[in-house]
């Protein structure tokens, strides 16, 4: 019997083949489509991560852990970067816009430590912080094979990761508010000057070692930083050793650990004329409290082991002040003279051995050979007649070292509203008090 032609024919019956291929064959080609967009929302997402933990950890180092300010210091760029978890929008400084229907954002800060490429949420000490940004999102095209939503999720982690001890701090955020005149020599090394505003060079100074030797060796560990650049330009590119001329502030180390409120002044005043020589001791009357001291002539101030107060010290050429060497040695608080801002409250053009008690009260006067508590300024013409170990503060005044100073000490830390130096300085904080000494902060990220 002969079979009907319709059913032999097989015109057709690939249909029904392909139709059943077709399906994988548009999902992969669908998921092939729209991983293109998942990858540039990836490309988003870390950029917007890098950016909120380099935030965090410059807000970090600026004010210390405070959770809040570090927090919104990650979630205000990674807003910009329009990055926002749903209901913390009214954060400070918030730039969050809703994301389209069906997509939400997390963005999450963590303070913490990074060690040994790992970072640990809250570990110490606190030197990182981690930005973890995640968009959900349905998917497209790729729904057809796909089911639930896409997760894209991005980190980064910003470190602190280099501290170097700060050796001169000027506090005042003015251009040039540290200037270095010319010809300068500093001795010491494996310390940064450090402007929180910036520098200005008026040559290259040369950067040598304790021994006043192997100068411009960027072995030695000296470094200069200033947040707001450094001038002239031709100087200032000329500089051996590491420098950063866009560095972040540094906060004042003894910034409300010493106020003037903490002293009381006295009404008496000393005068060393003549070859004269006068003691003066703070356990009797009037327990270290004066008004202006000046020698001048060959006259010698030697003071005993204490804490003194003067309105001023004026030190002229032929006058001598020192410290009797017994006991733990001296800390001087300087109240200066509001109503004559060009007068200096320490003013030294003679000799000057003295060296700072590191045990005394209040506890953040160790170290500190001089706290110049008023606006006026601190001016030393040093020579090879000068030797004094500890800090100078000056933080509302301004500090000008000129001249050649004996080095030697292990204690020699200048922070002033702007500081001067000329000639030969040197300048060595491994024998200081640690909690005074600062340390600059450089951060990047880590991963």
């Amino acid at each position: 019997m002969r079979i009907p032609r319709i059913f032999r024919c097989s015109r057709g019956a690939v249909i029904p083949i392909i139709a059943v291929a077709a399906v994988p064959v548009i999902g992969i080609t669908a998921m092939s489509t729209e991983a293109g967009v998942w990858y540039v929302v990836k490309r988003h997402t870390q950029n917007a991560a890098d950016s909120a933990a380099y935030a965090g950890i410059l807000q970090l180092v600026q004010d210390g852990n405070v959770a809040k300010n570090v927090d919104n210091a990650g979630r205000q760029f990674a807003a910009q970067n329009a990055y926002c978890t749903a209901g913390l929008m009214n954060y400070t400084g918030s730039t969050c816009n809703v994301p389209p229907a069906g997509t939400t954002q997390d963005v999450v800060i963590e303070t913490g430590n990074y060690a040994a490429g790992a970072f640990a949420v809250g570990g110490a000490p606190l030197n990182a912080v981690r930005a973890t940004i995640t968009q959900t999102q349905p998917p497209l095209l790729a729904a057809v094979s796909l089911a639930g939503n896409v997760n894209v999720q991005s980190q980064a982690i910003a470190a602190v990761t280099k501290q170097a001890d700060i050796c001169a701090f000027s506090l005042s955020a003015n251009p040039g508010s540290f200037t270095i005149g010319g010809n300068a020599h500093l001795d010491g090394g494996n310390c940064t000057l450090v402007a929180d505003g910036g520098f200005k060079l008026n040559s290259n100074p040369d950067f040598c070692d304790s021994a006043g030797q192997n100068c411009g060796n960027a072995a030695l560990g000296w470094g200069m930083e200033s947040h707001s650049g450094c001038k002239p330009a031709g100087t200032c590119d000329g500089i051996t050793v590491s420098h950063n001329y866009a560095a972040p502030t540094v906060v004042d180390p003894l910034s409300g650990k010493l106020t003037p409120q903490m002293f009381t002044g006295g009404v008496t005043n000393v005068t060393a004329n003549n070859g004269q020589t006068i003691t003066l001791d703070p356990t009797v009357a009037p327990l270290g409290r004066y008004q202006d001291l000046t020698i001048k002539n060959n006259g010698t101030v030697i003071l005993k082991s204490g804490t003194y107060t003067f309105r001023s010290i004026d030190v002229q050429g032929g006058g001598t002040l020192k410290w009797d060497g017994v006991g733990g040695g001296v800390n001087i608080v300087l109240f200066g003279d509001p109503a004559q801002k060009n007068t200096a409250a320490l003013q030294v053009n003679g000799t000057m051995q003295l060296s700072a008690n590191m045990n005394t009260v209040p506890a953040a006067l160790n170290g500190v050979l001089f706290y110049n508590a008023g606006i006026n300024a601190i001016n030393v013409t040093a020579n090879s007649t000068i030797t004094y170990s500890g800090i100078v503060y000056s933080p509302t005044a301004d500090v000008s070292w000129h001249g050649n100073p004996t080095a030697g000490s292990t204690c020699v830390y200048l922070i002033g509203n702007t500081i001067t130096i000329t000639g030969d300085t040197a300048l060595n904080v491994s024998g200081c008090p640690k909690n005074d000494v600062q340390q600059t902060l450089a951060v990047m990220l880590v991963k």
